[in-house]
């Protein structure tokens, strides 16, 4: 799914993309998205992956050298006739073509129009213009879904529900997500996947994936996570169970559902930076090093050197167990988007804390250690032979 509601692309949330499915594999469906071109490439059907990686790429090739997004389609269907492409960004429109089942939401001011295309194989190209509001919807059912047979109805419920979200004006990235909870809910097409924004190149990144090949990912109408509205203290599930009220501030706590925990991921929000971390190891930390980010920017600190001296302090005082410190380049800011993102080093299983700091380099400190040794051993030597000898002298 593609919503746009700034074909401009002056709203940093005016486009966002999507995509899920029951398939017990997400990877078999390929979801790009080019922060340089603000365009995303979400791929799926029938053929077999070397063919959609053909397609894709053929696809790739046209659109990095500024061909128009039809002509990118055209080449990769070409490709693989039984798969299908759906393209699109702001200033760019929307393009289908291949195998596909969509609708089509095209909204001008007040009036909302809603058409449906079908194409069994081949270029089949349906086009929307850049100049906009408007969102295209595939589904499918998948063989095995409990609610099999449902594609075509919730299809058509989810473009009327998106076209009255246009229309009264809500952002592409709240479109989109309230859109997916409501398919994954009604139709069982329901595994991430995950969103994007393509204005602002967010992305839900692994969050809801399968951890391996030929698993499904996180259902996007399942409850996430609990969070206290107060103080913010938040727990995923199924730990999340455990609790009824906040144990920090003992307010009331707030469940949330996978499809919001999108849209927090994907919208830029510009009182409050979004924060992603990499590479820990527990919920805990990574609530730590969020809250030790977010309390840095609100005071005016968003350089990457501050940042990962507060992260080292808290590696330091123990707050922070089983990390190396971080670096600078570890730290990566983007103002536009309002997003930071960390990427911590675990240390080796069985480490907690890094090995201290010295003024002499652990490598001469080794060198040393085996001289000690060797000396060690040849005075041990030297010993048994003046032993030896000294016995000798004796009885002589």
């Amino acid at each position: 799914m593609i919503v746009i509601t700034d074909p401009t692309g002056k709203d940093p949330n005016g486009a966002a993309a999507g995509s899920m499915s029951f398939a017990p594999n997400m990877f078999q469906s390929t979801f790009l998205v080019s922060k340089k071109l603000h365009v995303a490439v979400l791929a799926g059907g029938l053929g077999k992956g070397t063919a959609r990686l053909e397609a894709i790429l053929a696809c790739i090739r046209r659109l990095e050298l500024g061909m128009p997004l039809e002509e990118a389609v055209r080449a990769g269907v070409e490709k693989s006739p039984t798969d299908r492409l759906l393209v699109g960004g702001p200033r760019r429109g929307i393009v289908v073509g291949g195998s596909y089942d969509i609708t089509v939401v095209i909204v001008k001011g007040n009036k909302i129009i809603i058409k449906q295309y079908h194409s069994s194989a081949g270029p089949n190209i349906v086009k929307i213009p850049p100049n906009v509001k408007c969102a295209v919807i595939h589904l499918r059912n998948t063989p095995g879904n409990p609610l099999y047979g449902t594609a075509t109805k919730v299809r058509v419920e989810a473009a009327i529900m998106a076209g009255r979200m246009i229309r009264d004006g809500l952002p592409a990235t709240e479109v989109l997500t309230r859109v997916m909870g409501y398919v994954a809910r009604k139709s069982g097409e329901k595994y991430g996947g995950g969103a994007v924004n393509i204005t602002a190149g967010l992305s839900t990144g692994d969050t809801f994936v399968p951890a391996r090949l030929n698993e499904r990912g996180f259902p996007l109408d399942a409850p996430y996570r609990k969070v206290c509205p107060k103080c913010g203290w938040s727990a995923p599930y199924p730990a999340a169970g455990r609790y009824t009220r906040c144990p920090v501030c003992g307010s009331s706590l707030k469940t949330e559902y996978a499809w919001q925990v999108a849209r927090d991921l994907i919208t830029v929000r510009k009182n409050q930076p979004v924060v992603r971390v990499y590479g820990v190891r527990s919920a805990y930390d990574k609530a730590t090093i969020v809250e030790i980010v977010q309390s840095l920017i609100q005071r005016g600190k968003r350089d990457p050197t501050h940042i990962a001296r507060a992260i080292d302090n808290a590696i330091d005082n123990n707050t922070l167990l089983g990390y190396d410190y971080v670096l600078p380049s570890d730290i990566k800011v983007e103002p536009k988007a309002n997003l930071v993102t960390v990427y911590m080093r675990p240390l080796p299983p069985g480490y907690k804390k890094r090995p201290l700091k010295t003024p002499v380099p652990s490598e001469v400190l080794h060198a040393l250690g085996l001289l000690g040794s060797a000396l060690g051993v040849t005075l041990i030597v030297l010993g048994c032979v003046r032993e030896l000898l000294h016995r000798r002298t004796r009885g002589w």
